[in-house]
């Protein structure tokens, strides 16, 4: 396969590709006058290399492909800004002038006894950094890292017709130079014609690379639920906190388990409004017909079927068998790499991204307390935000998807708010049992009983065994597991048969993919 010629390599820079809160995705190129759709090709440049080839129906709401190409590429700068701002205001605070501060007496009454202090600064600080930075990342993004795309309007001319022709030629160069394909899926997404025969050929021409991204776009609608839901819940914690604290360690669970049962009763409705979308897929490629795949434009029919006839020795049935194989277990081995993963943790870690301020205002807590205090306290913070709080929340959503499954919704039903009604109680149940386990198991273990070993008075250990120098032993037993838990989570799948014969299947397709898709063209963005 040849790469395009030099003057027909597009790509489009990030900021134009999602300019005007994705505009691109929400007003389909055909509608649009011939001096806009000039200015869209206009928006890219001439480029060697393409960081990514964004594959996608236009059937499909466009305001979840911003947001979803949005939490993709800035939820880690995103996330690194939230850690570096929290953190700095902790050492701020620890080693330089504090900001105004209330100090918790009898929390732990009567357990144990610890001085704490509590503030917002921490919390405030990282999350508005963090947001600040996801929200304003189309404009200075670029210039840390400059990645280009390939979208069809916008990489092959929509007004000229030799060059347009010449873009639509080129569509398999423009596959080989890209080294990342991201699919924004949704249910749509295979019942289009031209969708499945971009990712059937890129894969055919990346043989055994693991380099498909898939984007679900409803994924995208449970993060931006997940950031206020979790940063109304934990600014709701720190401010009632000091106020009830005097009323001992009861209050610290009760409000604990009220907060979280919030959050995990939310995270089951996430899974199980995400679990129709999986559902919706399998059966896609279960029952895919090439022949009754969609095409937005009419025309390009009988083209299209013509050069997966090419690929497939003249067989569409081949096709088929493949995609409702091969392919199948491919892109569902993509979207779902472990039992346990709903969403991959880099997106649902950008959802809980005010759990990394919280980290901060949780261990500012005790910076003036004994080192064993602190140091066992931080321990468990940290684990706190990045393993306990997804791994949970995880597996919250996936236990709203295996609810999917045995409770689906009635023929007909559709609509969050519908489910919702149906499903209040078991959802509520899905969510009271993660809270339990999360804090009153694992916090009781990881929280409270290294605290309360190192707030020991002289001469009465905590349970009349653990005196101080057991609280850094205890913390590590407790929270060492809990990293170990997360990766098992949301580890890379191994190379397994299935895979292995995924593999061999598109090599075996490859050279014949080439040839076919020289000649082929993209389905809404050429416009043909």
């Amino acid at each position: 396969m040849a790469l395009p010629p030099p003057e027909v390599r597009r790509g489009v820079p990030f900021q134009n590709l999602v300019a005007g809160i994705g505009r691109v995705f929400r007003v389909h190129p055909n509608t649009l006058e011939l001096d806009m759709k000039t200015k869209l090709f206009d928006s890219s440049t001439r480029c060697d290399k393409i960081a990514a080839f964004v594959s996608h129906s236009w059937g499909s709401p466009g305001y979840q492909k911003y947001f979803s190409l949005l939490i993709y590429e800035a939820g880690l700068p995103a996330m690194v800004a939230a850690m570096v701002a929290g953190l700095a205001m902790l050492l701020g605070q620890k080693f330089g002038r504090k900001l105004p501060f209330m100090v918790v007496e009898g929390a732990f009454d009567p357990v144990f006894e610890v001085y704490q202090e509590s503030q917002p600064w921490e919390f405030l600080c990282s999350f508005l950094v963090g947001i600040t930075v996801f929200v304003t990342y189309p404009l200075y993004g670029p210039v840390v890292r400059e990645k280009l795309f390939f979208l069809d309007c916008m990489c092959i001319h929509q007004t000229d017709i030799e060059k347009k022709m010449a873009g639509i030629k080129g569509l398999g160069g423009f596959v080989l130079m890209s080294e990342r394909l991201y699919i924004m899926w949704d249910q749509d997404y295979f019942s289009r014609l031209w969708c499945v025969y971009e990712l059937a050929v890129y894969k055919a021409l990346h043989p055994g690379k693991n380099n498909v991204d898939i984007l679900p776009l409803r994924g995208s609608v449970a993060v931006l639920l997940l950031i206020p839901i979790f940063f109304a819940g934990f600014l709701l914690y720190i401010i009632l906190f000091p106020s009830v604290a005097q009323w001992g360690i009861y209050t610290f669970y009760a409000a604990a388990m009220a907060a979280s049962c919030v959050v995990f009763t939310g995270a089951a409705v996430a899974g199980y409004d995400f679990a129709d979308q999986l559902v919706v897929l399998e059966k896609q490629l279960e029952e895919f017909e090439v022949r009754s795949a969609q095409c937005f434009a009419p025309e390009d029919r009988a083209e299209i079927l013509s050069k997966i006839e090419g690929m497939y020795e003249g067989d569409l049935d081949m096709f088929n068998h493949i995609v409702r194989n091969d392919l199948k277990n491919n892109v569902l081995g993509i979207i779902r790499c472990t039992p346990t993963q709903v969403l991959p943790y880099k997106t649902l870690m950008t959802g809980l991204i005010a759990v990394i301020g919280f980290q901060f205002f949780g261990i500012a807590w005790f910076r003036d307390s004994n080192s064993e205090t602190f140091v066992s306290f931080t321990i468990y913070m940290i684990t706190f935000a990045w393993a306990m709080m997804p791994l949970i929340t995880s597996i919250c959503m996936q236990h709203g998807e295996k609810l999917y499954l045995k409770h689906p919704p009635p023929t007909g039903e559709a609509g969050l708010k519908k489910a919702l009604q149906r499903n209040k109680w078991r959802y509520l149940k899905i969510g009271t049992t993660g809270a339990a386990a999360f804090i009153l198991l694992w916090t009781s273990l990881a929280f409270v009983a290294p605290l309360a070993a190192a707030n020991s008075r002289e001469g009465e250990p905590f349970l009349g065994l653990f005196g101080p120098a057991a609280a850094l032993p205890i913390s590590v037993a407790t929270c060492a597991p809990a990293f170990a838990a997360i990766w098992w989570s949301f580890r890379a799948p191994r190379k397994g048969k299935g895979k292995a014969q995924v593999e061999a299947g598109e090599e075996d397709a490859a050279g014949a993919a080439a040839g076919a898709a020289a000649g082929a063209g993209a389905e809404g963005g050429a416009g043909v």
